[in-house]
């Protein structure tokens, strides 16, 4: 694994720290006021987007084409927080 891959996959880990935490806090009902409730909340969002690549990877690795299951998982983490600040922002606009 090379510098850029580590870098990306670190920018991809940490863009899920604000996205989880702001969605948290968006709803009401409980609102991330500790460092370890945005641990948690961070945790979370970093183990959803590692059971979400396993999908894609087995997918493309069944097709034939070799993928790295780091280089799958740093997508996954762009994909989810995109996902989430989608849920967050847009979806609201759209109703």
């Amino acid at each position: 694994m090379n510098t850029g891959a580590k870098v990306k996959l670190a920018l991809g880990i940490l863009s899920l720290l604000p996205t989880s935490i702001l969605l948290e806090n968006s709803d009401g009902a409980e609102i991330v006021d500790s460092v370890g409730a945005a641990f948690n909340e961070w945790f979370a969002s970093i183990l959803l987007s590692a059971v979400i690549s396993i999908i894609p990877w087995i997918i493309l690795n069944f097709a034939g084409k070799k993928s790295y299951i780091l280089s799958v998982f740093t997508y996954t983490c762009f994909s989810v927080s995109a996902f989430l600040l989608f849920i967050q922002y847009i979806l609201p606009i759209i109703k």
